[in-house]
C-alpha cells in the first residue's frame, strides 16, 4: 500500500478539495440566482413558497447526482494510481534486496553513510569483519563499532572525503573480530538530486599481509642504504684511492682521496664521466695498455707510472671484474724520490769512494756542479757552485774535445758507459790529464734527466774524502726519513741496514736485524717461496708483490714489497704494511656481496608480491565489481521504464560509480602487472605502455610525443621472461623520467640488437631532446631510486646500465643484454 505522505495521497487531497469547492460554488450560485428569479416571476408568497420547496428537491436531487458521479470518478482513479504506485514501490524494494544480495556477495566490506556518519548500508563482509549483525550496526556509528581513537581517525577521513567530494584512498587499523588489521579503504561521496553531498560509500578491503610485506620491504631498503653508507665511510677514510669503472670505461664511483689526487675537489665531478676523456694524457700510454690487458685477461695488475702533468708517480693495482675495473692507488712520489735521493747517493757514494772529483750534471738545466777541489787543483779560483758544462769545455784541450762529446753523447743516447781520458790545462799552463767515468739516470720516456761522476786527480784524494762524508751524511738521512720500512739487503738475503720504519714495523732493533735475514723475516709458509723466487728477485728491474711477514714477538702482517737492485751485490726492499688496506678489501668486498645478493631479493620479493597483489585485484575485486555492474545493469534493463524518477538517478549514479571503480582497478593492474608482456612480448607491451599513457588525449600529461624505433624482424622476437620483465621496467621509469623532468618535445624509445652480441643481445635505448641531466645525478641522488633502481633491475638480468647526454642534447638511458651461452 502506498506510504504516508506519497503522491498518490497527495493528488487525492487535491482533486476531493476541487470537487468540494466546485459544489460549495454551484450551490451558492443555485441559490442566489434562483430565489431572485422565484421572487421576480411569482409575487405570491404561497406559491412562492410552494416553489421554494420544489426547487430545494431539485437541487438535492441534481447535486446528489453530480456528486455521485465526480466521487465515482475520483474514486476509480484513486483506484488506479494506487495499484501504479504500489506496483513501483514493489519493484523498489526487488531492486534494493537485489542490490543488497550483490554487496553481500562481495568479499570486501562495503558500507554506505549519511553526512552524520550513521550506516545506511552494511554488507555481510563489514559484519563478518566487526562481529555484528547488520541489523545491529544500520543507524549506528563508528564509535559503537570501534574504540574512540580509531573511531574519530575514521570519521576524521569521512569528512575529508566529503568536504573535497571526491573519491580518496585510505590506510586505516582497526581492531576486529580478528584482531588489529590493516585495511585499504576506497571511499568517495553520495550526491542528491541537486548534486549536493547527502553521505558517502566505501569498500575496504583487509591489506594486513600485503602491509606488513611493504613494512619488510622499507626495512630492507633502510639497511641497505646504511650499508651503502658505512662503505662509502669506510672508502672514504683510506687513504688510498679508489675508484670503479664499467665495462664502457666510465666511472661509477671514486672516493675523496681518488678525487683529490686525480685534482678534482669532489668525487661527483668524476662520476659518469669516460676515463679516457676526462684524461687524455694516459691515453695510448702502459696505464690504458694494462688496464685493457687486465679487462681481456681478468687478471690483477700491479704497476708504477708517472703522470706527467702533474709530475707525480703513482702505484696502481688494478683488479678486474665482468662489470669492469676496480683501481686502487696511491701517490708514491715522496717515495720515488727518496729512492731517486738513494740512489744518486749511493752513485755518489760509490764514484767518491775511488776518490775522484764527483760532479753531476742536470739535463733539464744544463748545469753542471763540480766538486770545488777540482778547480782549486787546477790552480784557479773555484768558479760559482753552478757553472755550465760550456765553461768546463773551455779548458779541455782541442785534440780532446770532439771526442768528450761523442762519449757524453753515446752514453746518453745510447746508454754506452761513459769512460774517458783527457787533457785539461792548469793555471800554470801546463796540460794534466785527467780520467772521468760517470752515469746517467733515465726517466719512464728513457729521457736523460741526470748524469753524475768523478774526475780522478791522486793529489786531490782528501777533497773526495770529504765528499764521500758528505754523501754519506745525505744518504742516511733520506734513508732514515722515509716513510715506508726500507731494508738493505745482500745477494745473500742478509740484512745490511734497516731504517728506523723498518725497526718499528718488524720489532727489533738495528743491531738485531742486521744479524738476520729475508728468511727470517717472512712468515713460515712464505720461506719456500723466496726459495723459489729468489733468483728472480736479484735479478734486477723493480719487484712488487705481497708477502706475509713475522714480527719479533711472533704475530704476522701483510706487507706490499718491492725489491731494487742497487748495484751487483745490494737490494733495497721497501715494505708497506697493508693490514689496514686489506681489512678495507675484504669489508668493500663483503659489503658488495651483501648488497648485491640484498638487491636480487628485494627485485624477486617485489615482482613475487606485485603479481600477487594484481591477481588478487583482477580475481576478487575486478570480478565482483564486474557481477555488481552486470546485475544492476539487467536491473535497470528489466525495471527501468517502471522504476520512480529518483530511484533510476540512484541507480545511475550506481552505475557511474561502478564504472570509475572498474577503470581505477584496471589502471592499477596495469602499473602492477604490465598489459601483455606475457602474451605478446615486449615489443608490443611498450607499444601499449605508449599508447594508453603517453599519446595525447589518452592520460597525457605533457606535450612530449614519444615515438618507437624498431624493426620489423625484431618486434616479434621473445626473450626470457625477466629479461622483458627488467627491459620494460627500465623503459617505462625512463620515460616517465624524461617527461616529468626533461621538459622535452620529443622522447625517442629504440630497440634493437646488442653491437656486441649480435642476435643473441638486446639494446634499449631512451632519448629525449630536453634540457639533459646534471652529472651529479646520472649516478642518482640519495633518497631518490629512480636511477639506482633502474641500475639495479639491469645487474639482476646481468645487463649494462648507463646513464649520460644524448648524441644531440637530451638525455639518453642505454641498456645492453647478451645472452649467456653457457
Amino acid at each position: 500500500m502506498p506510504h504516508p505522505g506519497t503522491p498518490t495521497q497527495q493528488r487525492s487531497r487535491e482533486e476531493v478539495s476541487r470537487v468540494v469547492l466546485l459544489y460549495v460554488l454551484a450551490a451558492a450560485l443555485w441559490i442566489v440566482l434562483s430565489d431572485a428569479l422565484v421572487q421576480w416571476l411569482l409575487p405570491d408568497p404561497v406559491l412562492r413558497g410552494v416553489v421554494g420547496t420544489f426547487k430545494g428537491w431539485v437541487f438535492i436531487g441534481v447535486t446528489a447526482v453530480v456528486l455521485y458521479g465526480l466521487l465515482l470518478r475520483h474514486v476509480e482513479r484513486g483506484h488506479q494510481a494506487f495499484d501504479r504506485e504500489r506496483a513501483a514501490w514493489q519493484q523498489r524494494d526487488e531492486a534494493m534486496v537485489l542490490l543488497q544480495s550483490l554487496v553481500d556477495a562481495s568479499p570486501d566490506a562495503i558500507f554506505v553513510k549519511d553526512r552524520t556518519g550513521r550506516y545506511q548500508l552494511f554488507n555481510a563482509a563489514a559484519a563478518r569483519i566487526v562481529g555484528k549483525p547488520v541489523a545491529a550496526v544500520i543507524g549506528q556509528d563508528d564509535r559503537a563499532l570501534f574504540d574512540a581513537d580509531q573511531a574519530v581517525a575514521v570519521q576524521a577521513n569521512d569528512q575529508q572525503v566529503m568536504a573535497l567530494g571526491q573519491d580518496l584512498t585510505f590506510e586505516e587499523v582497526l581492531d576486529t573480530v580478528a584482531g588489529l588489521r590493516t585495511f585499504q579503504a576506497l571511499k568517495g561521496p553520495l550526491r542528491g538530486a541537486d548534486g549536493q553531498v547527502t553521505g558517502l560509500y566505501g569498500i575496504s578491503r583487509d591489506t594486513t599481509e600485503r602491509s606488513a610485506l611493504a613494512r619488510q620491504r622499507q626495512q630492507a631498503l633502510e639497511a641497505a642504504h646504511r650499508a651503502r653508507d658505512l662503505l662509502r665511510d669506510v672508502l672514504a677514510r683510506v687513504d688510498d684511492g679508489l675508484v670503479a669503472l664499467d665495462r664502457d670505461w666510465t666511472f661509477t664511483y671514486a672516493n675523496p682521496p681518488a678525487a683529490r689526487m686525480l685534482g678534482r675537489q669532489h668525487p661527483d665531478e668524476l662520476i659518469g664521466r669516460q676515463v679516457w676523456t676526462a684524461f687524455p694524457t694516459v691515453v695510448g700510454r702502459p696505464f690504458q695498455q694494462a688496464c685493457e690487458q687486465a679487462m681481456q685477461d681478468q687478471q690483477p695488475i700491479v704497476r708504477e707510472d708517472h703522470h706527467p702533468p702533474w709530475d707525480r708517480w703513482f702505484e696502481s693495482r688494478i683488479y678486474p671484474s665482468p662489470q669492469g675495473l676496480s683501481i686502487y692507488f696511491s701517490d708514491i712520489t715522496p717515495r720515488r724520490q727518496a729512492e731517486r735521493a738513494l740512489q744518486v747517493s749511493e752513485q755518489r757514494y760509490r764514484l767518491a769512494a775511488s776518490h775522484g772529483q764527483i760532479w753531476d750534471w742536470s739535463a733539464d738545466t744544463g748545469q753542471l756542479v763540480i766538486a770545488s777541489g777540482f778547480w782549486v787543483g787546477q790552480g784557479l779560483q773555484a768558479p760559482p757552485p753552478q757553472a755550465s758544462l760550456h765553461r768546463f769545455e773551455e779548458r779541455l784541450h782541442p785534440d780532446d774535445l770532439s771526442c768528450f762529446r761523442s762519449a757524453l753523447t753515446a752514453h746518453l743516447r745510447q746508454r754506452a758507459p761513459y769512460w774517458l781520458e783527457f787533457r785539461m790545462r792548469h793555471a800554470d799552463g801546463s796540460w794534466r790529464w785527467f780520467q772521468t767515468q760517470g752515469q746517467a739516470v733515465w726517466d719512464a720516456r728513457g729521457r736523460a734527466i741526470y748524469m753524475a761522476g768523478t774526475t780522478f786527480d791522486i793529489t786531490e784524494r782528501k777533497g773526495a774524502e770529504e765528499a764521500l762524508r758528505e754523501s754519506e751524511a745525505y744518504r742516511r738521512l733520506v734513508f732514515e726519513q722515509l716513510a715506508d720500512g726500507v731494508l738493505l739487503i745482500d745477494s745473500t738475503l742478509m740484512v745490511l741496514d734497516a731504517n728506523p720504519q723498518a725497526q718499528a714495523m718488524l720489532g727489533y732493533t738495528r743491531a738485531e736485524l742486521l744479524r738476520l735475514s729475508m728468511h727470517d723475516l717472512l712468515a713460515e709458509h712464505e720461506r719456500p717461496r723466496l726459495d723459489a723466487e729468489r733468483v728472480r728477485l736479484l735479478s734486477g728491474g723493480m719487484h712488487l708483490d705481497e708477502w706475509a711477514h713475522r714480527r719479533r714477538d711472533g704475530t704476522q702482517f701483510p706487507a706490499e714489497v718491492s725489491v731494487r737492485a742497487l748495484d751487483g751485490q745490494r737490494h733495497v726492499k721497501v715494505l708497506r704494511d697493508i693490514s689496514a688496506r686489506r681489512a678495507t678489501e675484504t669489508a668493500l668486498l663483503n659489503y658488495q656481496l651483501e648488497l648485491s645478493e640484498l638487491t636480487q631479493r628485494l627485485l624477486e620479493q617485489e615482482k613475487q608480491t606485485t603479481q600477487r597483489v594484481a591477481q588478487a585485484l583482477h580475481d576478487h575485486v575486478g570480478q565482483t565489481l564486474a557481477v555488481i555492474r552486470l546485475n544492476l545493469d539487467a536491473a535497470q534493463a528489466t525495471y527501468g521504464p517502471s522504476m520512480p524518477a529518483g530511484l533510476q538517478q540512484t541507480c545511475g549514479g550506481l552505475s557511474q560509480m561502478l564504472d570509475q571503480v572498474v577503470r581505477e582497478v584496471r589502471l592499477v593492474l596495469a602499473d602492477l602487472r604490465p598489459p601483455l608482456l606475457e602474451a605478446q612480448g615486449l615489443v608490443t607491451a611498450i607499444d601499449n605502455e605508449i599508447r594508453s599513457r603517453v599519446l595525447p588525449g589518452v592520460g597525457s600529461e605533457t606535450g612530449a610525443d614519444v615515438l618507437i624505433e624498431v624493426s620489423d624482424e625484431l618486434a616479434a622476437r621473445r626473450w626470457p621472461a625477466d629479461v622483458e620483465y627488467g627491459v620494460f621496467m627500465v623503459a617505462r621509469e625512463a620515460i616517465a623520467n624524461a617527461r616529468q623532468h626533461a621538459g622535452a618535445s620529443l622522447i625517442r624509445v629504440i630497440l634493437g640488437e646488442d653491437d656486441g652480441a649480435g642476435a643473441d643481445g638486446l639494446a634499449l635505448d631512451v632519448q629525449d631532446d630536453g634540457r639533459g641531466i646534471p652529472a651529479l645525478m646520472q649516478q642518482g641522488r640519495p633518497g631518490h631510486l629512480g636511477i639506482v633502481g633502474m641500475r639495479e633491475r639491469a645487474i639482476a638480468i646481468g645487463a649494462r646500465f648507463s646513464v649520460g647526454p644524448g648524441p644531440d642534447g637530451g638525455t639518453r638511458v642505454s641498456l645492453r643484454w647478451k645472452a649467456d651461452k653457457t
